[in-house]
């Protein structure tokens, strides 16, 4: 992040970008093992992409792990219109082929989305409760400005601001994409509206998922790209880094 406030050259500035921005969605998907714990200071880290842990704990614990892949489930509904995956009979030629050209909406703009929602709520909404985890997003581009090697003036001001738009995007892109293809989404898994092998609890939580065994290599990609997915499902509040033990369990 602060090679990319001192470089000058504008491939390596690029090269630098996507190097920030992957390293800062990485530790964006690696907060989410923190949000299923007792309050804890690297949940927080999950603000640095515009978004806050409170909103994730509502979106991805309290819906998406008790309603996996239905309607209840934000993770599903948050997508709509530019995905849907729910089965229905209305899905015409529009979400076949024009939303593929609208997903470019969701990849680069997801977390200032996000902001905006959370924003407009305050001045328009009836929640008017500004929390101070809010100034945590201005992290990067606070260690932008200090480390920049710059006098602060509102020119440089003003490219810091546009070099951070451009960190975002990426980690935008790389997130979503993660997000999106991490197991939740394929024609053998259940959505509402398909037909329910299994009513109970834990059977139907296992039929929503798909366990990648590629990204189960060590505790580094388990993090960062949200391994053990189906051990995960199941027993949401255990660290990732202790998954791999209950693997036997799950499969006697």
């Amino acid at each position: 992040i602060i090679l990319v406030n001192r470089v000058q050259s504008d491939e390596v500035y690029w090269i630098c970008v996507a190097l920030a921005g992957q390293l800062l969605a990485w530790l964006v998907v690696m907060s989410h093992n923190f949000l299923h714990k007792a309050d804890n200071w690297r949940m927080y880290t999950a603000n640095l992409a515009l978004m806050t842990s409170r909103d994730l704990r509502i979106q991805h614990i309290l819906s998406h792990h008790m309603y996996p892949n239905s309607y209840a489930d934000l993770e599903v509904t948050y997508y709509e219109p530019y995905y849907k995956w729910l089965p229905t009979h209305t899905k015409g030629w529009y979400y076949r082929f024009v939303t593929l050209l609208l997903t470019i909406n969701v990849h680069f703009i997801f977390f200032h989305n996000t902001m905006r929602l959370r924003w407009q709520g305050f001045f328009w909404g009836n929640d008017r409760t500004i929390f101070w985890d809010e100034i945590v997003m201005c992290a990067v581009p606070m260690v932008m400005i200090i480390f920049g090697g710059q006098s602060p003036s509102l020119d440089y001001l003003y490219d810091v601001f546009f070099r951070w738009v451009h960190i975002m995007i990426f980690t935008n892109f790389l997130y979503t994409i993660f997000n999106i293809n991490r197991g939740h989404h394929a024609p053998h898994l259940t959505h509402q509206g398909d037909e329910i092998a299994s009513y109970d609890f834990g059977a139907y939580q296992v039929s929503t998922i798909n366990d990648r065994p590629g990204v189960n290599l060590n505790i580094f990609t388990i993090l960062a790209y949200q391994g053990e997915q189906v051990l995960h499902q199941l027993f949401p509040t255990i660290d990732h880094a202790l998954l791999p033990h209950l693997k036997s369990t799950l499969i006697k």
